[in-house]
């Protein structure tokens, strides 16, 4: 699964574009309104080193959510990136690292509204 298969998909953040590999983080649904917050690394180089790694949060705990949120479901993926700690903004040229930092920060703050995460792996 890639964040081409989200709807209501939203970007979150993202390595520099001129590094190699580059890392990218966006927040959507799937098919089944499950809410998935996934890490996308793309070696153009070296493809075979492509992965991802997604955070899944069952369809009900997601409803759930944005009632605590007072945020509509439409509206939740766009919240949660607009959610992001402003210091991830501010850097300049972020690295693989600090993309995958930010990755944890959201699934920390999850956790810490009480969700339940599954999460998955993909080499590629």
């Amino acid at each position: 699964m890639s964040h081409k298969d989200l709807f209501h998909c939203s970007y979150v953040f993202s390595s520099d574009d001129d590094g190699n590999p580059v890392a990218d983080i966006y927040v959507g649904y799937d098919a089944s309104l499950n809410l998935i917050v996934i890490f996308e690394l793309t070696d153009y180089d070296f493809p075979e080193y492509n992965s991802s790694c997604r955070a899944v949060i069952d369809k009900h705990e997601a409803y759930w959510l944005s009632k605590r949120l007072e945020v509509s479901m439409s509206d939740l993926p766009r919240f949660i990136s607009n959610s992001v700690d402003e210091s991830y903004y501010e850097i300049i040229n972020p690295t693989v690292t600090q993309t995958h930092e930010c990755f944890r920060d959201l699934l920390d703050c999850f956790i810490a509204e009480g969700c339940h995460l599954r999460i998955f792996r993909r080499l590629a």
